[in-house]
């Protein structure tokens, strides 16, 4: 069934409004994005570990159901304008919140390291956001 998502700097921008977190499931774009050398593996669909994207939605309706999560596009080069959806959640979650920290102290280790490739959290600025945002519109016209 086809979607219609927003990209995670789109939807920081138009509706978060603030620095935000999000997670992926794909070990390669997490590698890929840390780098800023995006690779055709990243943006495969086949890439992404479905069953760790499950047992998160499953951890998030079961520990924090007040939480708001949504389906996003992932942060590519501005010079890809077509990719499939790899599966990424954006978290509509405050930075530093006792709920942030929960969901950090599931994925990451106190020096905030990765505890697995195929499920792993970035937070984009606004700034950033807005910034990529604003670019990828003028592209788009």
């Amino acid at each position: 069934m086809p979607q219609l998502l927003m990209t995670i700097e789109q939807y920081i921008v138009n509706v978060r409004k603030k620095d935000t977190l999000h997670i992926v499931f794909n070990s390669e774009y997490a590698d890929a994005a840390m780098s800023r050398k995006m690779t055709d593996k990243a943006l495969m669909k086949e890439s992404v570990n479905w069953e760790k994207r499950e047992k998160f939605i499953q951890f998030m309706k079961k520990e924090m159901p007040e939480i708001n999560i949504v389906d996003v596009f992932d942060d590519v080069p501005l010079s890809y304008h077509v990719w499939p959806f790899l599966g990424s959640i954006a978290i509509d979650v405050d930075i530093d919140s006792p709920q942030y920290n929960a969901i950090c102290n599931q994925y990451e280790d106190e020096n905030g390291e990765r505890l697995d490739d195929d499920a792993v959290l970035f937070i984009m600025s606004y700034e950033v956001a807005h910034e990529i945002w604003e670019k990828r519109k003028e592209m788009m016209e």
